[in-house]
C-alpha cells in the first residue's frame, strides 16, 4: 500500500511540473509581446515627436516684404520676400514650400518654378519666313511651330520670332534686330531669356546669343534655345502667380535648400488684374515641408514715393 501511495505522489509531481512549465511559457510569450509592443510604441512616439518638432520649429523668418510699383497708376504689382531660417529650424527645400497671397479680391498660391519640368531645344539655322517644329509648350503633347519673320514700314525695320501653337493660337512677337543686311554688316543678337507668351499667359522662354553674318538668317553658330521654363530669376520671365523663384542673396551651399546663415529673396509676380492699390490689406502665408504655416498681415503704403516700396506689417 505504501508503494502505491508513493507512485500517486510521483504522478502528481509530474502534473505539477507540466503546469509550471506551461506557466513559464505563457509568461515568456506575454513578456515578449509586452516588449515588442513597448518597442513599437516607443518608435511611434519618437517618430511622432520628430514630426511634431519639425511642425513646430521648421519655419522661416521673414525679414522684409516689398513691392514694385506703378507710380502713375498708384499700384503695387510684384512682390519680393526676403527670408531666412527661423532659429532652431532644419534646412528647408524650396520645392516643398508654398507662398499664398490673400486679399479681399483674390487668393493665389505659388510653387517653386523649378518644380516645372525643364526641356530645352536648340534651333539650327533658320531664315526669314522659315518655320521649324519645336517642343510642346502648351502642354497638349503636340509640337509647336516656331517662325522667323520680318517687319518693315516707313518708320520701323526689325525681325521677330513668333510661335504658332498646336491649338491655333499665336504668341506675342519677340523682337530681334533687322537681319536684312547681315552679310555686309554682321549682326550681334543678344537676347536674354525672353518669355514666350500670349498676353499674360506664359509658355516658356527663348534665348539667343551670337553673331550672324548671313542676311535674313540666324546661322547655326548662333546659340538659339527654346525652353519650357526660365533658368534665371527675374520678374521679366517669371510666369505670374502660379510660380515663385528665388534670388540667392547669401547662398553658402549653392543649392535650392535654405540653410542656416543663408538668405533668399522670393519673387512672386501678379497678374495686372490683381495689382493692389494704396492702403490695401493682404495676408501672406508661407507653408513649409514640416507643415508649419507662417502668416503675416500686411498693408500697402498710403503714398507711393519710389519704384519699390516696403509693405507695412499690421498689428
Amino acid at each position: 500500500m505504501k508503494l502505491l501511495f508513493h507512485n500517486k505522489r510521483g504522478l502528481m509531481g509530474i502534473g505539477t511540473l507540466i503546469i509550471f512549465i506551461a506557466v513559464i511559457i505563457v509568461a515568456a510569450v506575454a513578456a515578449f509581446v509586452l516588449v515588442m509592443t513597448s518597442n513599437t510604441l516607443q518608435q511611434r512616439a519618437l517618430l511622432s515627436g520628430t514630426q511634431v518638432r519639425k511642425a513646430l520649429t521648421n519655419s522661416v523668418h521673414v525679414l522684409s516684404v516689398s513691392s514694385d510699383t506703378n507710380r502713375s497708376a498708384e499700384k503695387f504689382k510684384d512682390f519680393e520676400i526676403m527670408l531666412q531660417l527661423a532659429p532652431g529650424s532644419d534646412p528647408l527645400r524650396l520645392d516643398n514650400m508654398f507662398f499664398e497671397i490673400r486679399t479681399s479680391g483674390f487668393d493665389i498660391t505659388s510653387t517653386f518654378i523649378k518644380n516645372k519640368n525643364l526641356t530645352t531645344q536648340e534651333i539650327d539655322e533658320i531664315s526669314v519666313n522659315d518655320t521649324v517644329l519645336i517642343i510642346d509648350l502648351n502642354g497638349d503633347g503636340l509640337e509647336e511651330l516656331l517662325g522667323l519673320y520680318s517687319y518693315n514700314d516707313s518708320e520701323n525695320n526689325y525681325d521677330y520670332i513668333m510661335i504658332n501653337f498646336s491649338d491655333g493660337t499665336v504668341s506675342d512677337r519677340i523682337i530681334i534686330p533687322d537681319l536684312s543686311n547681315a552679310t555686309l554688316n554682321p549682326v550681334r543678337i543678344r537676347l536674354a531669356e525672353t518669355p514666350i507668351k500670349i498676353g499674360e499667359k506664359y509658355f516658356g522662354v527663348v534665348e539667343i546669343n551670337g553673331i550672324t553674318n548671313k542676311s535674313n538668317t540666324i546661322i547655326s553658330n548662333v546659340t538659339f534655345k527654346v525652353k519650357t521654363r526660365p533658368e534665371t530669376c527675374n520678374f521679366n520671365v517669371l510666369p505670374p502667380e502660379q510660380y515663385f523663384c528665388a534670388v540667392k542673396v547669401i547662398d553658402l551651399n549653392k543649392d535650392d535648400i535654405l540653410n542656416l546663415g543663408e538668405r533668399f529673396k522670393i519673387l512672386i509676380k501678379l497678374n495686372s488684374t490683381h495689382y493692389l492699390g494704396t492702403g490695401e490689406k493682404l495676408s501672406l502665408l508661407i507653408s513649409t515641408e514640416g507643415g508649419l504655416v507662417n502668416s503675416l498681415e500686411l498693408v500697402t503704403p498710403d503714398v507711393i514715393e519710389s519704384v519699390k516700396e516696403v509693405l507695412w506689417p499690421l498689428g
